[in-house]
């Protein structure tokens, strides 16, 4: 009898749970029906997440809506971060219910076909949680992820595992195990591991190719391939294998797979800045949404190289205005900030940099990182007060006699000093400091050649000399090769090895091998390092020579430089009064006046309007009687009080 009553107990408890397990299933199938015919990335997804789960909070599908939709729409860390929740419970509760159809994915056809809705579903999940790590910096999270997915041996690699470990090791290179447990102590380490799983992935995938073709076709594997090529060329460009490198990158143009902006990086690496600008100009717009694109921060900047600072500016307004404040918005101030630096307008330089600072960048999609992010923030600093002391020196030649100025100089100094002192610090802390900086160019830096001589020119010179002439021995980047020269002569001058530079100038200048459209700012610098070294060698004659070609190549600089430039001055006006002011104003700055016909000279017409306002129309000529740059228009409103410096600027092109 006791039996019996147990039995029935038994069956009684077992009721509830037979009602609810046949609930559960018609909730998924009306869950299952439903979500056929719902877009991801539309509201009515957000909605019906809520549904589902209301339904049956234990089934995969409606957390899998919930973080799909705010993942679709996330653009900063606190959206990927809240995306990543429900992604995570999703994939949770489906590997739950589904792990051992999941685990016999790839043993049978009928297996495959059966499975294939909730496998699809699994992929998609694995892909964007993966971009939710990536994009909050979290690459622990990351590898955990990979190695899960890898658990279950797919056959055909739809998340490209080993790629992505690659990816995971190569950007995080700087850091060691202290920080990343999956990481190794160094940054070659990190490199051949990233290279390893590459090779790894390629093993894989001919591994599998017989089976795989039988199911998917015989070309199936090709794609997993240039998946794996796309960062294979990435990393050997970042390790100087360039030939191997340009052999992936020809492979994945031949098949239409490559990225062109990666490949504009190698060239721009190489020093051809000509085909580096035109690969990024065919990328510029080859992806939307969320995302940085990269191009349009090398854009401007081989702009600047190219001495075209306004097209710089202007592109990179462009962007800042149609992108908003999406994520890139902080990278391309920081752009905008440098185009700024190099047409010497300071103050807008110096609110671009407060935009940048002041913005939560989100690295997406790219290599980039927060840690370059402020290098290079805090590098375009270092340039900015530098400029702003050599501006106040410029327009006032004796202004250590005025205390306002030597005030204004002194407080400089102070910010200055703290700058370089951040910048110098994270320098220092930076592992990869030799490609980042010292390489002067790499294709996954953020900085260029003249900043970084800006933070290295207050270093050891002995030391950057003998780096500088390793580098001519052992980098055989031809195009390259030049700027080493430069920096070391740029050495010696602070060394004081005065005909040691002047040889290395010499020889430079006699051979320059430069390309005249791309190469200003390179021309600009080793003249101004020529005219520095003639001034100290007292030969005034190529002194004059190279203070005139310095003009010519980039006029914007030279307010900025030590070379102290001598030049004519011819003004006309119809206002003679006011023309006194601006004369009287001019021979207070640090220009040499002279009237040596020989000489570059500045024309200046001045009109005065009905208003009292003053129309000032400037030209540059060199001293071959030839002008430089386009005829400059000023005008100056009767209320000014400071016409001077305004005319002094734009002599020199400059806003």
């Amino acid at each position: 009898m006791k039996t019996i009553f147990k039995i029935f107990l038994l069956f009684l408890s077992c009721i509830p749970i037979i009602v609810w397990g046949q609930g559960n299933l018609i909730a998924r199938q009306e869950i299952d029906t439903k979500k056929k015919n719902i877009n991801l990335n539309s509201e009515e997804a957000l909605s019906s997440s809520k549904e589902f789960i209301r339904l049956d909070s234990t089934y995969y599908v409606g957390w899998m809506l919930d973080g799909m939709y705010k993942y679709n729409h996330s653009a900063d860390y606190q959206g990927y971060r809240l995306a990543a929740e429900p992604l995570v419970k999703s994939i949770q509760l489906l590997i739950h219910d589904y792990g051992n159809a999941l685990e016999n994915q790839y043993t049978s056809q009928e297996n495959f076909s059966k499975n294939l809705p909730v496998y699809q579903d699994y992929i998609a999940l694995n892909n964007a949680l993966l971009e939710c790590y990536n994009n909050t910096d979290q690459p622990d999270k990351s590898m955990d992820l990979l190695d899960q997915i890898d658990h279950f041996h797919f056959r055909k690699d739809y998340c490209g595992v080993a790629s992505q470990r690659a990816w995971l090791y190569h950007r995080f290179r700087t850091y060691t195990t202290k920080d990343f447990a999956f990481l190794r102590n160094s940054i070659a380490e990190n490199e051949k591991m990233a290279l390893d799983w590459c090779h790894e992935g390629l093993d894989n995938i001919m591994e599998n190719k017989e089976e795989n073709d039988k199911w998917f076709g015989p070309q199936q594997s090709f794609g997993d391939q240039l998946n794996i090529f796309h960062y294979l060329a990435l990393l050997l460009t970042y390790n100087k294998k360039y030939d191997s490198s340009a052999f992936y990158y020809n492979i994945l143009e031949q098949s239409g797979m490559i990225s062109w902006n990666n490949y504009g990086g190698l060239q721009s690496e190489l020093g051809n800045f000509k085909q580096a600008y035109q690969y990024f100009d065919m990328d510029k717009n080859a992806v939307s949404g969320n995302m940085l694109k990269e191009p349009y921060y090398y854009l401007p900047e081989l702009l600047v190289y190219k001495g075209d600072t306004k097209s710089a500016i202007q592109m990179s307004q462009g962007i800042i205005e149609a992108n908003g404040s999406k994520p890139g918005f902080g990278w391309y101030n920081l752009a905008l900030a440098r185009d700024y630096l190099y047409d010497g307008q300071l103050d807008s330089c110096s609110l671009a940099l407060e935009k940048a600072d002041n913005f939560q960048e989100v690295s997406i999609g790219t290599t980039l990182t927060l840690q370059q992010y402020k290098f290079t923030s805090q590098l375009l600093k270092v340039q900015l007060w530098d400029k702003k002391i050599a501006l106040e020196k410029f327009l006032h030649k004796n202004w250590w006699y005025s205390p306002k100025y030597l005030f204004t100089v002194f407080v400089w100094k102070i910010k200055q000093f703290i700058a370089n002192y951040v910048a110098v610090n994270a320098l220092s802390h930076n592992a990869d400091r030799d490609r980042m900086v010292y390489d002067l160019f790499c294709s996954e830096s953020t900085t260029n050649f003249d900043e970084a001589w800006y933070l290295l020119k207050g270093f050891n010179a002995p030391y950057f000399i003998h780096k500088y002439e390793q580098y001519q021995r052992d980098d055989y980047r031809v195009n390259i090769q030049k700027y080493f020269r430069l920096f070391t002569a740029k050495f010696q001058l602070l060394n004081n090895d005065k005909d040691e530079a002047q040889h290395n100038l010499d020889q430079i200048v006699g051979n320059p091998q430069v390309d005249t459209d791309y190469e200003k700012l390179y021309l600009a610098r080793l003249y101004e390092a020529a005219a520095t070294c003639a001034d100290k060698q007292g030969d005034n004659v190529k002194e004059l020579s190279y203070q005139n070609e310095f003009l010519k190549q980039y006029s914007q600089l030279v307010p900025f430089s030590d070379v102290q430039i001598k030049m004519q001055l011819q003004i006309q006006s119809d206002d003679a009064a006011f023309a006194k002011i601006i004369e009287t104003g001019l021979r207070k700055t640090k220009i040499e006046w002279n009237e040596d016909q020989n000489l570059p000279k500045i024309l200046i017409s001045i009109h005065k309007g009905n208003d009292d306002a003053h129309t000032i129309e400037l030209k540059l000529i060199d001293a071959n009687d030839d002008q430089i740059g386009a005829t400059q228009m000023l005008s100056i409103p009767a209320t000014s009080d400071e016409p001077v410096s305004a005319v002094a600027l734009k002599i020199f092109q400059i806003g």
